[in-house]
């Protein structure tokens, strides 16, 4: 896979912006138009999406993420390279295929942790010292592991991997964290970790891996996804990007804050 090999990171950051510019729409945080945890629209005046109001009211709330930072709308409307995406560099039929829908994905993480890697820390109350990538749904369905794992060399050094082990298939709505196993060579209470994924549809995947986190004893959890699914054939999500069209990607676009950062944090 196309790993970036910049003469200097100004010059990585100037590519991944001039990569990204028409490609994704950055995740906007607005009281009574967007879900307060994942960011999805939601109909005017609602808090949360139907998704995440379920898990709110499921027993396990206290003990779901604290901040879910999506890095872009994954719209079949507004970003359709990005949905696809998403979808070809795992499931491309061809290596050229996946490797070109690899390459704009990496641009979108990179440049994340290079400008916003306080921003992360900002919400997790501290310097977060830990990563679980989330592994696939289904026991055994990649018994040559998940290429999402190609994302972990673009991880800082202060990130230490928390491995976790699929055990019983995972539901589509459901929060289930008996579904994983984490790693036994790690010590998870009072650390702050980062659960890592590429897509977020209903967020249990991503939540069931924070429940188990938490349950081990873990100060902090904080998702990071790349893109958040959202499909405009529901007339909220229709109407909240027609009322805001996607301009020209702005690389300090904050996807943690939903605005700017006022600054670059390293």
């Amino acid at each position: 896979m196309a790993v970036i090999k910049p003469q200097t990171w100004a010059e990585a950051d100037e590519i991944a912006t001039r990569t990204l510019a028409q490609l994704v729409y950055p995740p906007v945080r607005v009281a009574g138009a967007t879900c307060v945890t994942c960011t999805e629209p939601v109909p005017t005046g609602d808090q949360r999406c139907n998704g995440c109001r379920a898990h709110v009211a499921s027993s396990w709330r206290d003990y779901l993420a604290d901040y879910v930072v999506p890095l872009t709308y994954a719209s079949d409307s507004e970003t359709p390279q990005i949905r696809r995406f998403l979808h070809q560099y795992k499931n491309g039929f061809t290596e050229s295929e996946r490797v070109s829908a690899y390459s704009p994905l990496t641009f979108l993480f990179w440049q994340f942790v290079y400008r916003h890697y306080e921003c992360l820390n900002a919400v997790a109350g501290g310097q977060i010292d830990g990563v679980l990538v989330v592994p696939s749904g289904k026991v055994g369905s990649r018994p040559d592991g998940h290429p999402i794992e190609q994302f972990a060399r673009y991880f800082p050094e202060s990130w230490q991997r928390i491995d976790a082990k699929r055990i019983s298939d995972s539901t589509s709505r459901l929060i289930n964290p008996d579904s994983l196993a984490l790693g036994t060579g790690h010590e998870i209470a009072g650390r702050r970790i980062v659960v890592f994924d590429d897509t977020w549809t209903t967020g249990a995947a991503v939540q069931t891996a924070s429940v188990a986190l938490k349950r081990a004893g873990a100060a902090a959890v904080v998702i990071v996804v790349l893109g958040r699914w959202a499909n405009s054939s529901w007339a909220p999500v229709r109407e909240f990007f027609g009322a805001r069209p996607r301009g020209s990607h702005a690389a300090d676009s904050c996807p943690v804050t939903g605005g700017a950062c006022g600054g670059w944090p390293r």
